[in-house]
Parts: C-alpha cells; structure tokens; sequence
C-alpha cells in the first residue's frame, strides 16, 4: 500500500494569546516542590487527569522568534506533572507543569510532553511499575503568509482539527473552508474539525484579509480505512522542521510519532528534491546550496512490502540568507537552587502546611490553616556557598469559617439561648387584628445569626378578628343587613318599599365576632313613588307629502323606571315635528327637450343657386327630478346628440317682398356697395356676385341707378333674418350660418284676400284665394284690358310673370277697409288701389267717405279703416305686360293695383289711368 500525501506550507505566524504560567515552587532541600499541600506545585492536581488526557495550553500563542509560556493545565495529576519533560524536535524545553518555549523562523513542529505514572496494586497499596505516558500537540510558526496546519494521514471516521497560523502582520477578514467532497463550506477564521470518506482529500481555503487581498491554500490528506491494520496515530504522523531555510547552513528535519510505528520494521528514506543521496534515519540534518523551491518526500516502510508505505511531502524555501537559526531554541542550563551569591543573605522557603481547631464566637469553633515558614542563611560549604536552615516558624496561611454558634433571643419574658440549628417561634404582638399565623416568627440558630424577624418578642398570642379589630374589640350599632317596608303612593302602586338597617353591637372574643343587642336602624334608601313623564319614541306619525312633508313624533308616557303608564298620568304630550318624505319614489320624475344645433358646412349650393348648406342635430336634455334633501330637486342632467345632419338651403333665384328687411333705393345701393367690398373676405357674397351679376327684374337690377333689387340674408341656426349693412364702411364680419336668402322687391295684399285668376287647367276666371294662386303659381290673372274704361265689366285674362311673398312671417302694418256693402279689403298701406278719381293711390292715402271701385266702376263707401299688426307674409303679382289697366287686378272684389306699381310704375300712381272719368250712371248719384 502506497500513500502519498503532499502539504503545500505558506509562511505564517500564530497570533499571541495572554497564557498564566504554572512554575514549581521551591522545597527546603532544592527540590522541585508539588502542589495541593503534597507537592508544592501550584498549577496541577492531587490524582488529577493522566498526562495523556491532557491538553497543550498556550501553544497557539507561538510566535516566531518569542518565547510563549505552555502549560498542561490545572487539572493535570501533580505526580505526572513533576516528571513532565517537553521537547519539540529533540530540543528540551523543560521541566514540570509549564516551561516557556521559543521556536525561530518559519515551519511545522510538534511540542511533545512526557513523563510516567505510577501501576498501584490496590490490594498493598504498593507502587507495582512505571509506564510512559506522553501528550503533543503540532504547531505552525510563521513570519510572512497564512500557513495551514493539519495532519496528512488519517483514518476514516475520525473527526480531524485544521487552523490556520497567522501572522501579526495579516489581518483575516474571513476564511472559507472546502473540504471538496460534498459537504458544505464552512465560513470559519479558527480552527475547524471534519472527517473524511477513505481516499484522497485537498482543502481549499480561500482567505481574505483587512486590504481585501484573496489568498487560496492548499492542504493534501490521506484517508486509510480502518482495516489497514495500523494501530498507532498515524495522524500525528509528520515531517518536522522549518519550511524557509538559509543556504549553506545546516537544517535539522524529524519525523514525528515514529516510536509507535517502530514495531512495524519501519524504513525510512528521505529526498530533499536537490539531488543530494538519500537518507534513511528519523532524523536528519540537511544543507541546500541553492536558493529555490524545494519538495521534500519521506517514504515510511511498514514491513518488507514495498506497497505498504506510507509518503509524506513538504514544501521548503531556501533563500540566501536568513538572521535566525529556525528551529526550537534550547533554554539555558537551569540553576542549582540551593546555591547562593553571598554569604549571611538569607531567603524564606515555605514548608509543609498543617490544620488547626480553635474556639470563636459563642460555643463555635473555626479550622486554621498553617504553614511552616523556612529561614535560609547563605553560608560557605566546602569551595561554595550554600543555603542553611536557621530557623522553621508556623505562618497563618488562612483562617477557617466560626462554625456551630449559639444564639441569645431577646423576648418580653427574658433573654433565651439557642444552639446552633435551634428554633423558637414567637409573635410579633399578642393582640394582632388577624390571626396569629399572621404575626407568627419561627426564629432560627444559624452559626450564631439569628434568621427572622428581630420584632417578634411575644411567646403568647390571642386571635383577632381581621378588620373588625384584635381580640377584645367591641363595636355597637354595627350594620349586619337591612329590612325593606312599604311605602304609600297617588295612584296606589305596590312593591314600593323603604331599606332600613339592620343593628346588633358585636365584640371580638380570640378570634370570634360575637353579636347581640339586634334592633333597626336608620332609613337607608327611601322609596321614591314613580314620577311619570310623556317620552319621545323613536316612532313618528305619517308624513304629510310625498317630499318635503311633516310628521309628528309620538310620545309615550312612562314612569321613572321607564314602564309604559297610562297617559293620563302625563298629561299633556309636547307637539315635536321634522320635515319628512313620505314617498320621495312618488315625485320622481324625467323629462327632455330637445334643441337644434347647427354648424356650416364647406359644401355648396349649384350653380344658379342661392342660400347655405350647413349641418344640423338634434341635442336632447333628459332632465330627472327627485326627492333631496326634502325638496324636489333636480337629480341628474343626461344630455345625448343625434348625428350631425346635412341640410340643404339652396333655392332657385326668385324675387320677394322683405318686409323684415325693408329698404329703401339708396339704402339698397349701399347693402351693394357693402358687398362689393366684402366679396374677398367672405366666399359666400363673393359666389352671389359672380353668378348672379346679371340678375334683374323688370329691368331693375342689383346696381341701377334708379332702383335696385337687393339681397336678403338668413341665419340657418336661428332660422331668423340677419340683417345685412346698408353701409359700406360697415365690417364684413358674416356668421358662418348666414346664407342669401332671396332678392327683395315690394308686396301688398294678406294671404287671404282673393283675386281673379285662373289655373292652368282651369276653363275660366275665377276668383280664389292670392295664397292658393301663388303656391299653386297659376299662371293667368284676370285684368282689365287695354282699352278698358272705368265702367267696363269685362275682365281678360293677363299672364302672371312671378308671384312675389315675403321671404320669412313678419310684423308688419296692415289697413282692414270694411266697407259699406259689407264687404273687406286688407292690404299694405304702400299698395296701390285704383280711386274713384281714376288714378292709382297708396292704400294710406284713402279715408272714410271715400269710395272703392268694384268691377264695371261699381262704388262702395268705406265706413272704416282700421290699421293693425299683422305678423306673417304679405303676397303682390307681377304680370307679362307694362300696360297700365292690364295692372288694374281685382282683390277681394276691388280694384287694385300690381307690383308694378310699387316698382317700375311708380311714376304712374296718381295719374289718370283714363281718358275720360267715371261713365255717368255706372257709379251711384251723388
């Protein structure tokens, strides 16, 4: 078997711990004294714990080049501890419990501890053998970096300690430690423990220190099963000595442990990894002539079987020179303690110690303890100078405890003696309001101090009786409960009563109350009658209106206890109201409205059209009333719009009467003006101008100088005129839904007054209604004919050239004639109506008296004329013919004249239409 281990050592220095030396005192005669009163050593124990159960203290404290105090603990047996010698690499520390030790350089060293103990036959109590026993532990010394310490050989099963040896001048903050075989990683500067599966294992140690510098180790070991049949610790098997060495000086190297192996027929051999021969021992000296880095291998041989071996490597620096020898340094030659350096000085020497009994206190007794205190004088002997003993005294080392005192108790009788562990009880009075118990002290003897209370002096005592006082106590008229009477009331109610006391006079006779003299007292609670009153509820009568009503609250009456009584008992009950709703659902209501909105649009009208399109909806206002806060209020607004609708107010040119836009010829002619000036700025006026230029009628145009027609305009949103300016300095701000409605010329007569006209399919003349003849735009009118005269009863049938009416219903003066026969007739007063003069007037000009003509000059006196308002349209003719009787037409019967005469005819009102006047006999004799 071939084990092979390799350890790569960085260089360290273990960190100092503070470690209490243990040195041995010494004896009279210069020997190393013992402890525990046998053997004069102070840091071990009588039959304490064997030197192989022990632990190495103070060892991790090693630094390289300083001396470190090593103990083996107080608990150590002193008689193996006398004989303890410590060595570290064939170096002699020392002697005895503890030794101060001191390692130079940098390297791996065992401190081993041995000594004997002694095979006591325990029948003879006799010292039968000594056997060895021995304890090490493994160092790490170090001056530079982290160094690793561990064993390199184990057995399975076993749990192994790793640490880490760090110098003063590194600062860890953290070390991770990862055993790499699945476990987990321990996070862990100290020293950690593990065990390890058969095989081969490398640690990794991953460290970081204050400047946050990482350094990774290295540790090889080597797992053997437990049936390899090695029975020796072979983990504490290891190569010894320093890991930096100086070239050209001699180095010293030790396998460590080897003794237990040795049975084995161990070999040995050693390669120093230069060159150099191989060596064969256990220990080795070395020299390297090279600086560099070196491996050393040892090959341990169990038996004749080359495979049953077991290597061990190191790793080792050489540089040129280093300052220290490494290694342990060997102490100085200890010193005869019984020689001394000048005659007649003298020493004290502390001998053996013994025990003592001696009396204290009160009958007590305590155990001294005493030392023997040794003079030395320095005197010549022979060719030296020695200790001699001149005088041996008996020193108080400690005073023992006063045990077993009596005790003096002071009570009313007198003083009383207790001995030690004796008890009296006693009371702290003999009259106590409780019970004795209460004031009961057991007083106890305790080393000569007294336990419990220093009050309590009574050897007697009576029972009290608590709160009602110690016994003999008396107390008259004491309240021991109460009876109830009744008491009368108005209105005869029962169970109403008056709580008297209940007396006695009652003494306390040890611990008993005693009562007697039983007998009533005064009224403790008198009994009141009830005291009614009217209560509200919570309950209120009916409302008086669906919302915003009142009702009352009802009242119950109830006597002070609350219980409903009769009413009479009250009285009358208070009037309480609050506003109510008594069926707020029933008030609910909704209701909508409805408006037009109306926006332009960018279309327009054909050619040879006028007027807007625009677009229009329909917005709906659903309005729901409720119930709040007591009032019909309006709950919610909801407001939806239909899609927006395109309509279309486009219209062939036609000319009408404008009575809502009325102008007079030079206020037409600045209208015109006003437009010419505004075309650029607005498209709308712009587009009537360029397509309607040549617009006129009965050669009246837009822009004669004589008259003119003109155009009207009207909103599309209002559905209401826009009054255009007639200035022509006036802005040219139009409203977006304003459109040219119509072209205006004069009108007369209301919707209803008839004229002679005939329709296109009709046989003959007739007389209807001038709102029928328009709207059906018949297209004959009856006339006179051109060479009528006044009386004529012939009527002839004239082409109508354009109906005219107002554009929109408006308010406008009209003339009502009523008429002797009965008859009526309603016009304008700018109409023309023939006179019985012959000759064309203005209906204004006409009075009562005055006569209107009928067919064939008939007259008819007017009796009245009435002029009122009128709102809606008036309607007027216009027919194919300039003549002046064929513009003589018959409204409701009466002759009248065309629009001709209210335009180009003008010049003809107040002319004889005839040649001669009225035929004699036609009209009435005056």
């Amino acid at each position: 078997m071939k084990i092979t281990n390799h350890l790569k050592m960085s260089l360290a220095v273990i960190g100092v711990l503070a470690i209490t030396s243990c040195q041995p005192s010494g004896s009279a005669d210069g020997a190393v004294g013992i402890s525990d009163s046998v053997s004069g050593l102070t840091n071990c124990q009588a039959n304490g714990t064997s030197l192989e159960n022990a632990e190495i203290q103070g060892a991790d404290s090693l630094v390289s080049g300083q001396s470190a105090e090593l103990s083996l603990g107080s608990s150590v047996d002193c008689a193996q501890a006398e004989k303890a010698t410590w060595t570290a690499s064939g170096v002699v520390l020392g002697q005895g419990s503890s030794v101060s030790a001191k390692i130079k350089g940098t390297g791996i060293y065992v401190i081993q501890v041995s000594s004997s103990k002694s095979i006591v036959d325990g029948a003879y109590s006799k010292i039968q053998e000594e056997t060895a026993v021995t304890t090490s532990v493994r160092v790490g010394v170090t001056n530079s970096d982290v160094l690793v310490v561990g064993p390199q050989i184990g057995t399975e099963f076993n749990l192994y300690e790793f640490s880490l040896a760090i110098p003063n001048t590194i600062q860890l903050q953290s070390a991770q430690w990862n055993f790499n075989d699945g476990t987990a990683v321990v996070s862990s500067v100290g020293p950690v423990s593990h065990s390890f599966m058969v095989g081969e294992h490398n640690l990794v140690v991953t460290t970081v220190d204050s400047n946050n510098q990482t350094t990774v180790l290295n540790h090889h070991i080597t797992i053997l099963p437990l049936t390899s049949g090695i029975d020796c610790p072979i983990e504490n098997l290891d190569i010894v000595g320093p890991t930096e060495v100086s070239i050209e000086a001699r180095s010293t190297f030790s396998l460590s442990e080897l003794s237990c192996l040795a049975y084995e027929g161990t070999q040995i051999s050693w390669n120093f990894g230069d060159g150099t021969p191989v060596a064969t021992t256990s220990t080795v000296n070395h020299t390297y002539d090279l600086p560099g880095n070196y491996t050393i291998t040892v090959t341990v041989r169990l038996g004749a079987l080359d495979s049953n071996t077991i290597t061990l490597t190191r790793q080792v620096r050489a540089v040129d020179y280093l300052e220290d020898i490494p290694g342990p340094v060997e102490p100085p030659p200890p010193v005869d303690p019984n020689v001394c350096a000048e005659v007649g000085e003298t020493r004290l020497l502390d001998g053996t110690t013994n025990t003592q009994t001696v009396a204290c206190g009160v009958n007590g007794s305590r155990e001294n303890v005493y030392r023997e205190q040794i003079t030395q004088t320095c005197q010549a002997s022979a060719d030296s100078l020695v200790w001699v003993e001149t005088s041996r005294s008996q020193v108080l080392v400690s005073e023992g405890e006063c045990l077993h005192q009596s005790c003096q108790v002071s009570t009313a009788e007198g003083s009383q003696s207790l001995s030690d562990g004796q008890s009296i009880v006693l009371y702290s009075s003999s009259q106590p309001v409780g019970s004795c118990d209460s004031v009961k002290e057991t007083i106890t003897c305790n080393n000569g101090i007294i336990s419990g209370s220093t009050t309590a002096t009574q050897t007697s005592c009576q029972n009290g009786c608590g709160e009602f006082g110690p016994n003999g106590t008396v107390q008259v008229g004491v309240v021991t409960g109460s009876v109830s009477l009744p008491v009368t009331c108005q209105y005869g109610e029962e169970g109403i009563t008056n709580t008297v006391q209940q007396l006695v006079d009652q003494s306390c006779v040890n611990g008993s109350v005693i009562s007697s003299n039983s007998r009533l007292g005064d009224v403790i609670l008198a009994g009141q009658c009830p005291v009614y009153s009217n209560t509200p509820t919570d309950n209120w009568g009916a409302c008086s209106a669906d919302c915003g009503g009142s009702q009352t609250r009802i009242y119950e009456c109830r006597d002070s206890s609350g219980n409903i009584a009769p009413a009479d008992r009250c009285g009358a009950a208070p009037i309480e109201t609050r506003l109510c709703d008594g069926n707020p659902e029933a008030v609910r209501s909704s209701s909508s409205t409805t408006t037009e909105e109306e926006i332009g649009s960018s279309a327009v009208c054909p050619k040879n059209q006028i007027g807007v399109i625009t677009k229009e909806r329909t917005v709906t206002t659903t309005v729901t009333l409720a119930c709040i806060d007591h009032k019909v209020q309006e709950e919610s607004r909801v407001i939806t719009a239909t899609e927006w609708v395109t309509n279309t107010y486009c219209r062939n040119l036609v000319t009408s009467r404008c009575s809502h836009d009325s102008l007079s010829n030079a206020h037409a002619a600045g209208r015109f003006d006003w437009m010419v000036k505004c075309q650029d700025q607005n498209p709308l006026i712009k587009e009537f101008l360029v397509n309607f230029e040549d617009t006129s009628y009965k050669n009246i145009g837009l822009n004669n100088t004589s008259r003119h027609l003109y155009p009207t305009f009207m909103n599309s949103k209002s559905k209401k005129p826009w009054i255009a300016p007639i200035n022509v300095n006036a802005s040219c701000n139009v409203p977006a839904t304003v459109y040219i409605a119509a072209v205006c010329v004069s009108s007369c007569a209301t919707p209803e007054q008839t004229i002679i006209a005939k329709a296109k399919h009709d046989r003959n003349l007739a007389p209807v209604k001038f709102i029928d003849a328009l709207t059906q735009e018949m297209p004959w009118v009856g006339t006179l004919q051109s060479n009528s005269i006044m009386s004529s009863k012939s009527v002839q049938k004239t082409a109508v050239d354009k109906w005219v009416t107002e554009l929109v219903d408006t308010t406008q003066p009209i003339l009502i004639f009523k008429m002797k026969s009965g008859g009526e007739l309603k016009v304008t007063p700018n109409h023309a109506v023939l006179h019985e003069s012959g000759m064309m007037k203005m209906a204004s000009e006409f009075k009562v008296g005055d006569n209107l003509l009928q067919l064939g000059a008939r007259r008819d006196p007017i009796v009245s004329i009435v002029n009122e308002e009128y709102f809606g349209k008036v309607y007027n003719v216009f027919v194919k013919s300039n003549d002046l009787k064929k513009n003589v037409v018959f409204l409701n019967g009466y002759m009248a004249g065309t629009a001709f005469y209210q335009n180009e005819g003008t010049q003809e009102l107040n002319r004889d239409l005839f040649k001669n006047r009225l035929i004699r006999g036609v009209l009435e004799k005056k």
